[in-house]
């Protein structure tokens, strides 16, 4: 199966996506902090609850798109670059204006976390070519099954350690993410398939009752 066409579906997603990532910065980090009527803090504090899935579609949409494409390290570089351009540039910025001094973090934005999503993409990217293997390749019983053991293990153990990075890290975690973009994946396998929508069906249940504990 290959998944190399666009779907204007998916494109449509990943634009809500986005608007969605905007207002929840907005919410979480403006208005959460200035606003202090508590009208419009219930109205802030539904807009948090409403966007909260806005990461793990975009991380499912790259499962979708991703899972039965060839990687591309470059654009691995490329992003990397991007991310060294802006981290230290802002830090020059900052620093000519008097808003702050050099920080040694500024040089390693990915390797120190600087932008979480970023640090978390290049983790999974390392792990691709094995989940990709595995989606292509592994019969659906036993893609389902890994997917469970995975999703119990963050979600369990992510109750007695809510902030470790190996379980849910209250969603800001790579394994998190991992089993996001491994739905993406078997959501193209359920297109073609009875069994894998009726799976895909069961993880989505699932999948909404991790990212409430989240």
């Amino acid at each position: 199966m290959k998944q190399s066409e666009r779907n204007i579906g998916i494109e449509l997603l990943r634009i809500v996506a986005m608007f969605m990532i905007v207002l929840s910065h907005i919410a979480r980090h403006y208005w959460a902090t200035k606003i202090d009527d508590p009208s419009i803090s219930i109205i802030n504090n539904s807009i948090l609850a409403l966007t909260s899935p806005c990461v793990d579609i975009f991380a499912m949409i790259s499962g979708w798109c991703m899972c039965y494409s060839k990687l591309k390290y470059a654009k691995l570089i490329e992003l990397w670059l991007l991310c060294f351009f802006y981290s230290v540039g802002l830090m020059l910025l900052f620093k000519f204006i008097g808003f702050s001094g050099l920080h040694i973090k500024a040089f390693f934005p990915v390797l120190t976390n600087q932008w979480w999503y970023i640090s978390c993409y290049f983790t999974i990217f390392l792990f691709l070519p094995v989940v990709n293997y595995g989606i292509q390749n592994f019969p659906p019983y036993k893609l389902y099954a890994i997917f469970v053991v995975i999703f119990l293990w963050v979600n369990v153990r992510g109750i007695v350690y809510p902030y470790e990075t190996l379980t849910l890290s209250y969603g800001y975690s790579p394994v998190w993410l991992l089993c996001c973009y491994i739905m993406g994946g078997l959501l193209v396998y359920s297109r073609t398939s009875s069994y894998g929508r009726v799976g895909c069906f069961f993880m989505f249940f699932l999948h909404c009752g991790g990212a409430l504990l989240s």
